[in-house]
């Protein structure tokens, strides 16, 4: 047998630990609460990201608060008998939207605050 054949009881570099001083990714994960830490230029561009779909949700919910209140007034402008049904709707209605619409505008404008 050869030398580079013979075994030898020696752990593997790896397992010794020096093949890199640097800490692995879930090292570095169990480290930062769970998650690798990114680089900067990642995070800028997930927060331009988070920004655009508040923004976006929130001027959805704005619409749609103004296509209901638009066609309740429609469908209020035909008859009063249609009126009753139309009340009874927009009591069900627009609370819920005006309460989607609040809790968006409020987390979109204190986001940005900070």
């Amino acid at each position: 047998m050869t030398e580079e054949q013979k075994p030898t009881n020696e752990a593997p570099a790896y397992r010794r630990g020096s093949i890199s001083s640097e800490k692995s990714a879930t090292q570095q994960a169990s480290d930062s609460g769970g998650l690798p830490d990114l680089p900067k230029a990642a995070k800028t561009d997930i927060a331009k990201e988070r920004e655009a779909v508040r923004g976006t949700v929130t001027y959805l919910l704005m619409l749609l608060l103004a296509v209901v209140l638009l066609l309740g007034f429609y469908a209020a402008m035909q008859s009063e008998e249609t009126w009753m049904n139309v009340e009874d709707w927009l009591h069900t209605t627009v609370p819920a939207i005006t309460a989607l619409l609040g809790s968006a505008m409020g987390f979109y404008f204190g986001s940005q605050r900070q």
